[in-house]
């Protein structure tokens, strides 16, 4: 897992947020999660697609799929978990 101060010094473009076990994309309402898992994995569009679409920058996109990646365990235990609270069950 990306520690928050490692964070900062391995990705310029993403944040952790208040009581947040995953990042966002600085200066954007976009949780990495969102960016990668469901535009890029869910509905297959290219990173630069999306960087197009989201009007961010293609290295801010690239971080947000580089750290979903690197941290897939983390991820889905936090998906997991929300999904529990928000009363989905597999």
């Amino acid at each position: 897992m990306v520690e928050r101060k490692k964070l900062k010094k391995e990705y310029n473009w993403l944040e952790y947020r208040e009581n947040e076990k995953i990042p966002y994309v600085k200066n954007s309402e976009l949780r990495v999660d969102g960016i990668y898992l469901t535009a890029h994995i869910g509905f297959g569009l290219k990173l630069k697609d999306i960087a197009n679409e989201k009007g961010l920058s293609l290295e801010a996109v690239i971080e947000a799929a580089r750290w979903c990646q690197e941290n897939e365990g983390l991820l889905k235990g936090v998906l997991e978990e929300e999904a529990k609270e928000g009363g989905v069950e597999d």
